[in-house]
């Protein structure tokens, strides 16, 4: 049987970039932040958990992804992207269940469980901390 896309709790978007690259990612951070209700990461200027290059995350609720996913396509300035669903499992949705914008990256799964429930813990909450004032779509 095929999965529901209810198993989806929310999405993550993971920007990646060279050193040559950190305008383009702080101009597109700050793009996002400006139209969309997301929880932007923290900037990690080296490899961070799944991470393997410098990068930052962007998390949102599903019902964002109708506008956000096309957007993105539109706008990722060159940079490569991770796209994944957050379900139970976080080794699948960085692994089988992810979408990439430009080249595939390496992501490090040493320290990502199959199923968060059980290890006992919950899913990921997403909570915005963008005040959007612009729509261009």
């Amino acid at each position: 049987m095929p999965r529901s896309y209810d198993e989806v709790d929310s999405y993550h978007i993971h920007i990646y970039l060279q050193p040559d690259q950190s305008p383009a990612a702080r101009q597109l951070r700050t793009w996002i932040s400006e139209r969309f209700y997301v929880e932007l990461g923290t900037w990690h200027d080296g490899p961070f958990g799944s991470n393997t290059l410098p990068s930052y995350y962007v998390g949102f609720r599903k019902e964002v992804l109708p506008s956000l996913l096309p957007w993105i396509i539109l706008n990722r300035r060159g940079l490569n992207i991770l796209i994944h669903p957050n379900t139970d499992s976080p080794l699948d949705d960085h692994t089988t269940n992810a979408l990439w914008l430009g080249t595939a990256q390496d992501v490090n799964t040493n320290n990502l469980p199959h199923s968060l429930k059980a290890i006992g813990l919950p899913l990921k909450t997403i909570n915005p901390n963008t005040y959007p004032h612009l729509i261009d779509f």
